[in-house]
């Protein structure tokens, strides 16, 4: 949420001029700490076996990643440098 506060900064660096001539600053967080893309009262606990970490997040990836899936084909043949991917050895 830190990050939104520069939305209405007047420092060129870190204004967003779409969002100010759009909304109030004070229309805007009303906005944002009511906006939600999930019921929380579906929401498994913690403890269940059944519990998912991105649970607020998974509608949006499931759509976002059926989406990549139809317009971006990877091929047959893909490289991935070893830096790249997280490993347990060590850097020498």
């Amino acid at each position: 949420m830190a990050i939104f506060k520069h939305y209405f900064s007047r420092d060129w660096v870190f204004a967003v001029p779409a969002i100010q001539n759009v909304f109030a600053k004070n229309r805007f967080w009303q906005l944002w700490q009511n906006f939600h893309l999930t019921d929380n009262s579906r929401q498994p606990a913690s403890t269940d076996e059944g519990y998912d970490k991105l649970y607020k997040l998974r509608p949006t990836i499931n759509v976002t990643t059926e989406e990549f899936k139809q317009v971006y084909n990877i091929g047959q043949n893909v490289g991935v440098h070893e830096r790249m991917v997280k490993g347990k050895e060590k850097n020498l």
